[in-house]
């Protein structure tokens, strides 16, 4: 009972949160009694007895003032289920018999079959098991008027449950099939998990292993991810043992590393206990006794300190007692056969106890004790017959119980042959009616027909009238074309002379227009040549700016340096000459840099973005492999053929240099990212680093980031700089792209 309410818990948590948000969005009493009895029955499910009882008197709350007899119904049913999992069945049968009386009188048959389920329950476990079984019955019966299919799965696994305590396996495991049955009707995984694993715990208690371990795989097949992990160490257990018994030694093996690691979550002695019995087992079916004398020695002593007394226990000690007995050491056999007998007898188990004995009186007998070998043998023999007779008892049970259930089910089926009949006879009386509406309908179409046949006997008449009119109409209408046509020839007369007076109309407005036009497209032409005459000029003292201010200003140092040089040189301060002459030399490498990209950047060959790539890439290149730098290229393939204005051009080359210069030179990092992109009618461009970065908020003396800030601006680009501690620099620039001509940059 409590791994099936462990198996509901991660479910019911979902639920009753989905249950509680609906309770809050509602004012009407009656649907808050309702919401707070779900509420309760999840709560008793998960065995959170005391919220239980605190949403079912909730129901009591709600349903009392407005005499919702429903909702009191409710209440006593939820009570009752609470107490029943806190153990007080008194209690709880007398509040689900009030509940039967209510729900028996609304006629509400699904609250009314659990309540027959939880009035079974509290039978079921006071052994009350004849009792239990009708009240399961009546459940089933309930469920099945309104085809429930989940309140039938609970009631076939409870009427097995029954079957238990009993050892009646094979009325259990007919009782199970039957719920794994409905299980798989509803496609629900987590119902198929439990009833099939159940079904492979039942088929081992009936030492059919095969089928025990068909039905375990079967289950964990369908295990979901709600599965609580007691529950689930616990049918592992049995499927470990069914695997070693069947000697699927190397399976086993496996299943007993899956049941360490749920122990190493659960972490309690109880499966420190398991695993060493699971070992044991295994060692005694390889007839490694000794080994398995020393794990279920220590299995023991865990259950004994553990103070646990169930038919586990009784397993362990006989499995015991049976490898000490394979060595030799018969005292210490009997002491564990008689400990298991004695835990037998404390449990009713008669088969422990008839076992245990059977194997005390082997030991006394090996031990050379032949009195009280043959007192346990007749102990023994006593307890086998009856068995023998309780099994006789249990059979004819089993023959009533199931002649009870054929009887059942054949009146079902004869339930639902009159209703066959009925609803063949309400089908039949249907048709007649159908076909009684047939036939008035056609003597009413006969009738429609005859008056539609009057209908066009009187429109042929007013037809051949009609007739005659036209005839006299079309002589009218001969004599009025006749004079239209004279009417006619005269309108086409002046038509014609309209049309020559338009056609001269339209030549001269033609002449206009060419005229006009003439005019407009020289006024135009003459324009776009000033224009252009502008563009040249612009671009001819921007050369002569940048050659007066870059290559002019280079020179003059030059020439200056020169001359410093040369009075060194005659005054033989040769380190100080030296010092200048390197100066020239590094001006004169800068001059003809600066010299090269004004050359380049004027040259129209170099007009496309691929040019522009492609010499910033020779450039970028050489100064990277001088420093150990990594350069990354990532170039859009469809901006190839694209042509940028020239200002566009120069000012997009020169922003690049100068933000991989400013990277190469302070950024300390291993790779240099350069990404040109075109993103709708943008170009988008980056260039970043993983460097050490440096914080933008701090004002620094070089010219660098006022040199591409001012080149983002002369195109109209959008700006920004990223940087930080650590984490690199990026700059970007966003710019709207006009093919050559067409873009809108500043001179």
């Amino acid at each position: 009972m409590l791994i099936f309410s462990n198996c509901l818990a991660a479910r019911s948590q979902t639920t009753i949160a989905v249950y509680r948000s609906d309770l809050e969005k509602t004012n009407s009493p009656k649907t808050k009694a309702d919401i707070c009895f779900e509420i309760s029955e999840q709560y008793s499910q998960i065995l959170k007895i005391d919220s239980a009882f605190y949403f079912a008197n909730k129901v009591q709350e709600y349903s009392r003032p407005i005499n919702y007899e429903t909702g009191i119904g409710k209440y006593h049913l939820a009570t009752g289920m609470a107490l029943f999992y806190r153990g007080k069945n008194g209690e709880a049968e007398a509040n689900a018999l009030k509940a039967i009386e209510i729900f028996a009188r609304l006629k509400e048959t699904r609250l009314l079959g659990k309540c027959y389920l939880v009035l079974g329950s509290n039978q079921n476990v006071t052994n009350n098991i004849l009792q239990a079984r009708s009240s399961y019955w009546t459940a089933i019966n309930c469920f099945e008027k309104i085809n429930d299919a989940r309140g039938l799965y609970s009631s076939y696994r409870w009427l097995g449950y029954s079957y238990f305590n009993g050892s009646e396996t094979d009325s259990l495991s007919f009782y199970q099939t039957k719920s794994l049955l409905v299980a798989e009707q509803l496609n629900e995984k987590e119902k198929i998990h439990q009833a099939a694993c159940w079904m492979g715990s039942t088929f081992l208690s009936l030492k059919e292993y095969e089928k025990a371990i068909k039905y375990f795989e079967y289950g964990f097949n369908n295990q979901s991810s709600r599965t609580d992990k007691v529950g689930l160490r616990s049918l592992k257990i049995d499927y470990a043992t069914c695997l070693i018994l069947t000697q699927k030694f190397h399976r086993a093996d496996s299943v007993i590393n899956e049941i360490a690691a749920i122990n190493s979550v659960l972490k309690d002695s109880y499966g420190t206990a398991v695993i060493n019995q699971l070992h044991g087992t295994s060692a005694f079916v390889q007839k490694k006794y000794p080994q398995a004398v020393s794990y279920l020695r220590e299995a023991a002593d865990k259950m004994s300190e553990l103070k646990i007394i169930n038919d586990n226990s009784i397993d362990i000690l006989l499995l015991l007692g049976k490898a000490e007995y394979a060595t030799n050491n018969y005292t210490d056999a009997i002491n564990h056969f008689r400990s298991a007998t004695k835990m037998a007898d404390q449990l009713n188990n008669l088969v422990g106890t008839s076992e245990g004995q059977l194997l005390i009186s082997q030991s006394f007998q090996q031990s050379g004790m032949a009195d009280s070998a043959l007192y346990y043998f007749k102990s023994y023999a006593l307890l086998k017959e009856s068995l023998l007779s309780q099994q006789k008892q249990k059979n004819i049970i089993d023959i009533a119980t199931r002649y009870e259930t054929e009887k059942k089910e054949q009146a079902i089926r004869i339930l639902e042959t009159e209703k066959e009949a009925n609803s063949y006879l309400l089908q039949l009386k249907n048709q007649q009616l159908e076909k009684q509406i047939l036939d008035d309908e056609k003597k009413s179409q006969q009738l429609a027909l005859l008056s539609q046949q009057n209908e066009i006997n009187k429109l042929d008449a007013q037809q051949k009238t009609l007739g005659l009119d036209n005839e006299k109409k079309e002589n009218e209408q001969r004599r009025a074309n006749e004079e239209l046509m004279g009417k006619e020839v005269a309108y086409q007369k002046l038509l014609l002379a309209k049309q020559n007076q338009e056609k001269k109309i339209i030549y001269i407005g033609i002449a206009v227009a060419l005229i006009a036009g003439g005019y407009l497209l020289y006024r135009y032409v003459r324009k776009r040549s000033q224009q252009n005459q502008q563009e040249v000029l612009n671009e001819r003292l921007r050369i002569s700016r940048e050659l007066h201010d870059e290559v002019g200003a280079t020179l003059s140092g030059v020439a200056l340096f020169s001359e410093i040089a040369k009075q060194k040189m005659e005054q033989q301060q040769t380190s100080d000459a030296q010092v200048y002459l390197n100066h020239i030399s590094a001006n004169s490498k800068e001059m003809v840099e600066k010299m090269s990209d004004i050359v380049w950047a004027i040259n129209p060959d170099n007009d496309s973005f691929e040019r522009i790539i492609g010499k910033l890439q020779t450039y970028a290149f050489n100064l990277c492999a001088g420093k150990g730098i990594t350069l990354h290229l990532d170039f859009d393939d469809a901006m190839r053929s694209d042509y940028p204005a020239v200002q566009v051009k120069r000012n997009l080359y020169l922003f690049m240099k100068e933000a991989i210069n400013n990277a190469i030179k302070y950024s300390a990092g291993k790779n240099i990212f350069l990404s040109l992109k075109k993103k709708d009618s943008s170009i988008v461009v980056e260039i970043k680093d993983d460097g050490k970065g440096f914080n933008t908020n701090i004002a620094y003396n070089g010219n660098g980031l006022k040199n591409m800030k001012a080149r983002a601006d002369n195109i109209d680009a959008q700006y920004s700089l990223e940087s930080g501690q650590g984490t690199g620099t990026a700059v970007r620039i966003q710019f709207r792209f006009h093919p050559a001509g067409g873009h809108s940059a500043k001179a």
